[in-house]
């Protein structure tokens, strides 16, 4: 294994949903074909429970997280364990009371666990918006992983769920119940520090709550396999001709992934050096989106300037991608339409393994997603380009690992109707061994491959 100098603790991808409605056995599968789990690995599993039931787990597991809100209206559990290669899957958790259960897999490639074991603060509150407690590693400052998750009684969504500063995470009901059903919310960021306050997260009212912070001690990166995202960058830039878009952090050989939108329908002038993945496409009259792309060399800087034949608000989203396969360049679709749901954009490729598979879109105004369609494991990124409802635009990008031949967005809801264009792409996998200390000039931060290879709750349907 080659070690970058900076540590890491990379995170993978999620997949696939399951129901687990009104039971006392909660079947959860945790490998598959798309992501297998292998020895080494550090596995997490969070839970979210209607109630306060308590809940019995197989053998092997340590229990990090166990709380339930002052009125015994939900429960969050959180347990972790060092995979040996032999994980049972499914794995079965069983209440005492009938209840609904979300559950999510989080799987570490890379971590320092064996090392310094994870660590966790809690906290409980009722409100719309659960504030994740203070946390201090007890090992101090590196690089560590932080994750933010909080468990929240009824099915009520935020479209902004997440704290300040995180850029990676996910966010689902157990089902559409609003009388037994919870959510669960998890996201995650990577930064040098001893001490983290993530602040508060967001649920669609209020409601009662237990929030946790957790720290993960990072491990060193090595060969990459399987496509992920290991860094989101995004940028709002103001009404003007000249965009400045900021690159996240990067390896040299890692694909760069630029998408660009605005409001109305400029013409955009790309740096010659970026690849087109998806032509520049309008929304009606309204809004317009573009990808591109490029294979990281080291002299990129920290910036990507796209221009506009006319002076319009933007919005830029930035992915680093690792483990692509540099032989095999990206492909896309695109669409267009008007509503409150983008539909109807498909990605087709041949069996290959694994693949990423990254999209998002853009819509007319300031409207946020309220929620996605389940290719998207995490919501990467969603920003507005400003408040106005005259000017702003919006935009939306999320990835998934699966091994399969097709994939694309089937729905994802806007706070409100409007013009839209939705894009999905796929990204091969390679192999690629990370050689020590190549981060890109200027960028020091090192963000973890955040993969959620199991994804086990119900998410919103979207019914049409």
């Amino acid at each position: 294994m080659t070690a970058l100098d900076f540590g890491f603790a990379r995170a993978l991808p999620a997949f696939g949903s399951v129901t687990t409605p009104n039971n006392t056995s909660h079947s959860i599968a945790i490998s598959s074909a798309d992501i297998p789990i292998v020895a080494g690995q550090l596995l997490f599993l969070f839970v979210a429970v209607d109630g306060a039931p308590t809940i019995t787990w197989p053998s092997g597991w340590t229990s990090l997280v166990d709380a339930t809100d002052a009125g015994s209206n939900v429960k969050l559990s959180v347990r972790w364990r060092i995979a040996d290669g032999g994980e049972a899957t499914p794995l079965t958790l069983t209440t005492s009371s009938t209840q609904e259960l979300a559950a999510r897999l989080v799987v570490f490639e890379a971590h320092g666990a064996s090392t310094y074991p994870p660590e966790a603060a809690t906290a409980t509150g009722s409100s719309a918006t659960p504030d994740y407690p203070s946390l201090t590693a007890s090992w101090g400052s590196d690089k560590n992983v932080w994750i933010a998750v909080h468990a929240a009684d009824g099915v009520a969504l935020s479209a902004t769920p997440h704290p300040t500063g995180y850029p990676f995470g996910t966010n689902a009901a157990s089902s559409a119940d609003a009388g037994n059903g919870c959510v669960l919310t998890i996201a995650r960021k990577q930064v040098t520090a001893a001490t983290e306050n993530p602040g508060a997260g967001a649920i669609g009212g209020v409601n009662e709550w237990v929030a946790a912070t957790i720290a993960v001690y990072p491990g060193t990166e090595g060969t990459v396999t399987v496509p992920r995202v290991v860094d989101v960058v995004t940028t709002a830039t103001a009404s003007g001709t000249s965009h400045v878009l900021t690159l996240p952090a990067y390896a040299v050989g890692d694909l760069l992934v630029v998408a660009f939108g605005t409001d109305d329908v400029p013409t955009f002038t790309w740096p010659v050096t970026l690849t087109q993945l998806i032509a520049d496409t309008a929304a009606a009259a309204n809004a317009k989106i573009g990808v591109r792309y490029r294979v990281a060399d080291g002299t990129e800087g920290s910036t990507v300037t796209v221009t506009t034949s006319a002076s319009e608000e933007g919005t830029g989203i930035i992915a680093a991608v690792r483990g692509h396969d540099p032989a095999r360049p990206p492909t896309g679709s695109v669409t267009t339409g008007s509503g409150q749901v983008m539909t109807g954009v498909n990605v087709t490729a041949g069996s290959v393994g694994s693949r990423l598979w990254l999209g998002g879109g853009i819509g007319n105004g300031p409207v946020l997603f309220a929620e996605w369609h389940n290719m998207f494991q995490e919501q990467v990124a969603s920003l507005q380009s400003s408040a106005s409802a005259a000017n702003a635009c919006t935009q939306l990008m999320g990835y998934r690992n699966r091994n399969a031949d097709a994939q694309g967005i089937v729905s994802m809801r806007m706070t409100a109707s409007t013009q839209w264009a939705a894009w999905s792409a796929v990204i091969y996998p390679g192999s690629i061994v990370v050689p020590p200390g190549t981060v890109a000039p200027g960028r020091t931060r090192a963000h973890p491959h955040f993969y959620r290879p199991n994804v086990h709750y119900i998410p919103r349907r979207i019914r049409h």
